[in-house]
């Protein structure tokens, strides 16, 4: 019963294009680029991924007190995913800190790359396998959320 509703979500939302915005698929495709350059296959966008990150993009602009880390992982059981899974967040300003302009959704998107890329705290899932002995293949998805002049950024990734 999960594999046909998974397989109908997928209907819906390759029908209906990836339900991500103009920045979230930059910010998928750089990704994906940068986990090619490190001989790592991409990551398929799923749309459970997508609704996972984009609820937790929300509840961090709702109430950024509330510390939601276990809630990811429930998410994730809850639609029958029992592999490894992980995620990454953090916000974002629209702006440049130098001039104050308004950057290109390219700029935001190196930017946010270039952040999420460095070897600090977990982030360093998103570049390399959660397990080394099956490096290779992942879902994932990215979801933003727009508030006071910033993004709030959620990537999620899982096993196949």
């Amino acid at each position: 019963m999960k594999k046909l509703i998974l397989i109908i979500t997928l209907i819906i939302v390759s029908i209906s294009g990836n339900c991500q915005t103009e920045l979230e698929n930059l910010i998928f495709k750089k990704l994906n680029d940068y986990r090619v350059g490190k001989g790592l296959d991409t990551l398929t966008f799923n749309p459970i991924a997508y609704k996972i990150a984009k609820d937790k993009s929300n509840n961090e602009v709702i109430d950024p007190t509330i510390n939601d880390s276990d809630r990811v992982r429930e998410m994730l059981l809850a639609e029958g995913i029992d592999k490894g899974g992980s995620y990454v967040h953090n916000w974002f300003g629209k702006h440049n800190i130098k001039d104050g302009s308004l950057m290109s959704f390219e700029s935001l998107s190196d930017q946010i790359i270039n952040h999420f890329t460095k070897d600090i705290e977990l982030e360093v899932n998103l570049i390399l396998p959660i397990l080394p002995e099956r490096p290779e293949r992942y879902y994932g998805a990215v979801a933003s959320v727009e508030s006071n002049n910033r993004y709030y950024i959620t990537i999620v990734l899982y096993e196949k």
